[in-house]
C-alpha cells in the first residue's frame, strides 16, 4: 500500500467546512452526539461519537479553496474575565482518554480538539485544528492545512506529528474502544490487518506531509467523512505522550496519563479527579481561541438523577437536568424557535424560581440491547410483542421524546419523518401503537414455555425513575408470557463495560448519531461489526440466520454505493429501509423512543445558549454573575 498519492493521477478539489449542504434524500434538521446517559429522555452530552452531514454533490465538483472558520476564533478574546466556578453535575466518570471514551461520565469536550468541531452542537462541523482542506476527485484522499500557534495543555506545539499519532492510537491502541469509527465498514482509512484483524501498526493510511500538513487517505468514498472526524474520538493529544502502539516508549504510564495529565488544546485543562466524588477543569490561558471566562470548572459526581435534581433545586448548579419524574410541561414557556432548538423558561421550580430552559430535537435513539447469543429469538420477539411504544414515548417519558419503531431517528430517514410514519404503521411486525400480550404468550409457548418452565432473563436498566418504571412494566409484561425477567438499576459506565465484554441479556441504551444517515446506527448490526461496537453480536461467530443474511445482503448494497452523490443517496435509501425491515425480524435492538434534549440553566448564567442538534457544548464563552 502507497499512502504518497500519485499527483497525476488525482485532481484536487477544495471544499468549504461551512455550508454543506444536506444529504439527498433526507432532511437534516437535528443530531446528537455521545453515549453519555440522558436524564431519562435523553440530554446533552460530549460531543463523541459521537456527527452530522458530509460533503455532498456531484463526484469531482471543484470549488474555491476557503478558510474554515478557525481563523475567526484564532485571537485571545481580550479584556476581564469574569471569574468563578461553574458548577456542574457528572455520571462517574469512565475514561477520558479519546479512543477509549465510550460510556460514563468526563466532559472531555472541554480538553479536547479535533480538526473541525461543532459550534455550540451546531451543524456543519467548522474548522478548530484546521484552517482548510482538499479533497481528491475520487473523495478518498484527504489534505489539511492546520492551525499554528497552538499549544497543548504541557506546553509543547500542535503539529501534524500530534494528528498522526492520536489517529493511530484510535487504530492502534489496546485501550480504544473505537476502532469501528477509523476502520470499520462506514469510514475506513486505508489499512493492513494481520491474521486476527488488528490493524498491523504504522500501516494506517495517514500521515504528517509537514509540521501543518496532514493527509489521510479512505480505503472508499464516504459520505459524511468531515462529520465523522468531527467526533470526539479523533481529538488529538502529544505525540508519544503514552506508549501504547508501536513506535512510541511513552513519556507517561497510561495510568497517570488518563487519571492525573489528559493534555489537549481546549480551552479548559485537566486539573484533578476524585473517583466518585469530583473532577476539576480549570482555564487554559494559552488557549489559541476564545480563553475562558470562568475560571474553573467543578464536576460533582453524581449517579442518581434525583440526587442531581435536588442539588440543583438547592442552588448547587448552574448548569443542570430535570428529571422526567419532576418535569411538568405546562410549566415550559418557548420564547424562541429557530427550526433546531428552542428557548424559554421553566418555572416556577420547586424553589420558586423561573430558569432558562431550551430543548433540542436530537438524532437519538433510545433502545434495549439484547445480547443475541444468550437471548433466544423467540423471546426478542415477544418482548417486542408486548412493547407499546406510544405508552412509553407519552405516559412514561411525558412527550420528551417520540415514539421509535426505526433505529433510524424520523429527521434522517430516507424521504422524511411522514415516510417514517407511513413505513412503521404499514409494515412493523410486533403492533404499531399495540401491545399484543397474547401474540407474545402464544409464541413462547410454540417454543416449550409455560407457567411451570419460564424462561429466565436479567434487564439492566439506567438508574432514572422513568426508567425504572418502564422496567416494572416490561417485567410484569414478560411475566404473563412466560419470561422471567428480574430487573435491576445500573450505572451506566457498568452497562457499558459488561456490554463490551458479552456479559448481559438486555440492557436500555441511548445512543446519538455521528453523522445524520441511517448508516450511522445501522452498521452496528451487521456480521463483520467488531465485538467492541456491535454489542447483541447479532450474526456473528456463524449464528446466521434468515434476517441475518437478509441485512447482510442489503448491507452490500450500501457498500456498493458510497459516494455523495444523488445515484448512491438513492441506492443508500433503499438499502437502509431493507436493512431496518431485515432487523425488525432479528431483533438486536428494540428501538423505544427518539430522545429530545433538555437543559436548564440558573439566570446568573450569561451568554448561554441552548446547545444544538450535536448535543456537545463548550463553556468558555459564558460568564457567571454573581
Amino acid at each position: 500500500m502507497s499512502r504518497d498519492a500519485d499527483e497525476s493521477d488525482r485532481k484536487s478539489t477544495r471544499r468549504k467546512f461551512l455550508g454543506f449542504a444536506g444529504a439527498a434524500g433526507a432532511t437534516v434538521v437535528a443530531g446528537c452526539s455521545g453515549d453519555s446517559e440522558p436524564a431519562d429522555a435523553g440530554g446533552g452530552g460530549d460531543e463523541s461519537t459521537d456527527g452530522g452531514d458530509g460533503a455532498t454533490g456531484s463526484d469531482g465538483d471543484t470549488a474555491e479553496t476557503s478558510d474554515t472558520g478557525a481563523d475567526d476564533q484564532s485571537e485571545t478574546s481580550e479584556g476581564t474575565t469574569s471569574g468563578g466556578t461553574l458548577r456542574l453535575a457528572d455520571e462517574p466518570v469512565g475514561v477520558m482518554d479519546p479512543p477509549a471514551g465510550k460510556g460514563g461520565g468526563g466532559d472531555a469536550t472541554q480538553i479536547f480538539e479535533t480538526l473541525l468541531g461543532f459550534v455550540d452542537g451546531d451543524l456543519p462541523p467548522e474548522g478548530r485544528l484546521a484552517t482548510g482542506y482538499e479533497m481528491s476527485s475520487d473523495g478518498t484522499t484527504f489534505t489539511f492545512t492546520l492551525k499554528e500557534d497552538v499549544t497543548f495543555h504541557d506546553g509543547s506545539e500542535f503539529t501534524a506529528h500530534d494528528v498522526v499519532y492520536s489517529w493511530r492510537r484510535l487504530a492502534e491502541s489496546p485501550e480504544t474502544r473505537n476502532s469501528d469509527d477509523i476502520t470499520g465498514d462506514t469510514f475506513n482509512i486505508e489499512h493492513e490487518t494481520d491474521g486476527e484483524g488488528n490493524v498491523v501498526p504504522d500501516s494506517l493510511a495517514v500521515r504528517a506531509v509537514d509540521d501543518y500538513t496532514f493527509e489521510f487517505e479512505l480505503s472508499r468514498p464516504f459520505h459524511s467523512a468531515m462529520v465523522q472526524i468531527a467526533g470526539q474520538a479523533f481529538s488529538v493529544i502529544p505525540e508519544g505522550v503514552v506508549g501504547d502502539i508501536e513506535g512510541y516508549d511513552g513519556e507517561l504510564e497510561y495510568e497517570e496519563w488518563a487519571n492525573e495529565a489528559l493534555y489537549g488544546t481546549g480551552p479548559f485543562q485537566f486539573d484533578s479527579l476524585n473517583r466518585g466524588s469530583s473532577y476539576t477543569l480549570t482555564r487554559f490561558d494559552e488557549y489559541h481561541g476564545d480563553v475562558a471566562n470562568v475560571d474553573s470548572i467543578e464536576y460533582t459526581i453524581i449517579e442518581d438523577a434525583s440526587a442531581k435534581y435536588n442539588r440543583a433545586m438547592n442552588g448547587n448548579l448552574d448548569i443542570f437536568e430535570i428529571p422526567i419524574s419532576e418535569f411538568d410541561p405546562s410549566k415550559v414557556t418557548v420564547e424562541s424557535d429557530n427550526g433546531e432548538y428552542q428557548e424559554g423558561t421553566y418555572g416556577p421550580t420547586r424553589s420558586g424560581d423561573t430558569i432558562n430552559y431550551g430543548q433540542v430535537t436530537q438524532l437519538n435513539t433510545q433502545y434495549l440491547v439484547f445480547q443475541t447469543a444468550r437471548v433466544d429469538r423467540p423471546a426478542r420477539r415477544a418482548i417486542a410483542y408486548a412493547m407499546n411504544q406510544h405508552t412509553i414515548a407519552n405516559d412514561i417519558f411525558k412527550g420528551v421524546g417520540t415514539p421509535a419503531y426505526h433505529v433510524t431517528p424520523p429527521a434522517v430517514y430516507p424521504d422524511g419523518p411522514e415516510a417514517y410514519d407511513e413505513h412503521a404503521r404499514a409494515n412493523y411486525p410486533w403492533g404499531y401503537d399495540e401491545s399484543r400480550i397474547d401474540a407474545g404468550r402464544e409464541l413462547m409457548e410454540k417454543a416449550g414455555y409455560g407457567p411451570d418452565n419460564m424462561y429466565e432473563i436479567e434487564l439492566l436498566h439506567m438508574q432514572t425513575n422513568a426508567y425504572e418504571q418502564f422496567a416494572e412494566l416490561l417485567r410484569d409484561q414478560a411475566r404473563s408470557m412466560h419470561i422471567d425477567m428480574t430487573i435491576q438499576s445500573t450505572p451506566f459506565s457498568t452497562m457499558i463495560n459488561r456490554a463490551v465484554e458479552g456479559n448481559f441479556d438486555i440492557f436500555t441504551n441511548s445512543d446519538g448519531m455521528e453523522w445524520p444517515e441511517s448508516d450511522n446506527f445501522l452498521r452496528y448490526f451487521h456480521s463483520t461489526a467488531s465485538k467492541e461496537s456491535s454489542f447483541a453480536r447479532w450474526g456473528q461467530e456463524g449464528r446466521q440466520t434468515e434476517p441475518t443474511r437478509a441485512f447482510n445482503e442489503a448491507w452490500q448494497k450500501y457498500l456498493d454505493n458510497p459516494r455523495p452523490n444523488e445515484s448512491h443517496q438513492a441506492a443508500r435509501n433503499e438499502a437502509y429501509i431493507e436493512l431496518e425491515e431485515a432487523h425488525w425480524q432479528g431483533i438486536a435492538q428494540l428501538p423505544t423512543i427518539h430522545g429530545r434534549g433538555q437543559q436548564y440553566w440558573r439566570n446568573d448564567v450569561e451568554d448561554l445558549r441552548m446547545y444544538g442538534p450535536m448535543g456537545n457544548q463548550r463553556y468558555n464563552t459564558l460568564s457567571l454573575n454573581r
